[in-house]
C-alpha cells in the first residue's frame, strides 16, 4: 500500500518532512523545489535525471538537490521503493550556518555522517521531541551539506573568530537560559537572540563548553526536574507534562536511560 506521509513543526516553518513508503503510483516527471531537497534511499533503486545528467541512486543513498533544479526520479521498482527527504529553505541554511553563496550541482553521494543526522531528526520529528532538538539536527546536516557544496569554506565560520573571553558569557547565558525555561518549546531563534552568536557556531560552542548539544542539555534538566518531583510521589502524567515532555512514553524511555529505571519504579526504595 502507498504511503506518503509529512511532517511540520509549527514553530520551525522553514522546513518540511516528507516519506515515502511503497509508491506504487509514483513516477514523477521533471519539476523542480524552490527549497533545498536533502534525501536518503531507505530501500529500492531509482534512476534520476537532475538538470540533464542521469544519476542512480540506491538503498543507502544521500541525494542532494538545490533549489529551482530540475529534475525527476523513476524507480525500477516502485513496490520496494522508499525514501524520506527534507525541503529546506536556502535562506534558512545561509543564516543558520553561516555558510553563505553555496552552489553545487545535483549529486547521489554515501555520506554516513548527514545519513545519521537525519535518521535523528525523523525520529524526533516521529516522537514530538522538541523544536531545538529538530532544529539543532538540521542545523548540524544543512552545515554538512553546505560545507560539501563549498571547498573554499574553513571549518569554523567567520563568527567563530569571536575570541573565548567574549563568548564564554554568551553560552553562559544560553545554559542559564535553558535552565531557567527547560519546560519550554525553546527554539534555536530565541537562543541566538540571547548570545548574539549564529546558530551553526552556537551548538560547536556549547557542545564544547558543556559536552552535550543545547537540546540534550534542556532534556535533562528535565530529567533532574522530574526526578525531585518524583520523588514527592506525584502523578507521573502530571509531571511529564510540566518537565516539558508531550508525549509519555518518550518521557519514560528517556528517564530510564538517563536514571537506570522507569518513572513508576524511581520513587521506589531500593529500585534496581
Amino acid at each position: 500500500m502507498e504511503v506518503i506521509s509529512f511532517f511540520r513543526d509549527p514553530d520551525l516553518p522553514f522546513f518540511e518532512a516528507k516519506s515515502c513508503d511503497g509508491a506504487l503510483s509514483v513516477c514523477y516527471r521533471k519539476h523542480f523545489h524552490e527549497e533545498w531537497s536533502i534525501g536518503i534511499v531507505d530501500a529500492g533503486r531509482t534512476r534520476m535525471w537532475c538538470d540533464g545528467e542521469d544519476l542512480l541512486a540506491e538503498e543507502g543513498s544521500m541525494v542532494v538537490i538545490p533549489p529551482y533544479v530540475p529534475h525527476a526520479c523513476s524507480p525500477e521498482d516502485a513496490r520496494a521503493w522508499r525514501y524520506r527527504m527534507l525541503f529546506v529553505r536556502s535562506e534558512w541554511i545561509d543564516a543558520a550556518t553561516g555558510i553563505r553563496g553555496v552552489s553545487r550541482p545535483p549529486v547521489v553521494q554515501r555520506n554516513e555522517w548527514a545519513v545519521s543526522l537525519l535518521n535523528r531528526l525523523y525520529e524526533g520529528l516521529a516522537r514530538g521531541c522538541g523544536s531545538l532538538e529538530t532544529e539543532t539536527n538540521l542545523v548540524l546536516l544543512t552545515a554538512s551539506v553546505a560545507r560539501a557544496g563549498s571547498p573554499g569554506t574553513k571549518e569554523a565560520s567567520a563568527e567563530d573568530a569571536v575570541t573565548a573571553a567574549s563568548a564564554t558569557p554568551a553560552i553562559r547565558m544560553v545554559r542559564d537560559y535553558i535552565q531557567a525555561c527547560f519546560a519550554d518549546n525553546i527554539t534555536l531563534d530565541r537562543l541566538e537572540g540571547i548570545s548574539g552568536i549564529g546558530k551553526y557556531a552556537l551548538i560547536r560552542r556549547f557542545n564544547q563548553a558543556y559536552k552535550l548539544p543545547p537540546h540534550a542539555y534542556q532534556n535533562l534538566c528535565r530529567i533532574n526536574h522530574a526526578k525531585r518531583e518524583l520523588a514527592k510521589r506525584r502523578p507521573i502524567a502530571e509531571i511529564a507534562l510540566e518537565a516539558g515532555f508531550y508525549d509519555q512514553s518518550h518521557f519514560t524511555k528517556m528517564f530510564k536511560q538517563c536514571v537506570g529505571v522507569t518513572p513508576q519504579r524511581y520513587p521506589s526504595r531500593g529500585a534496581r
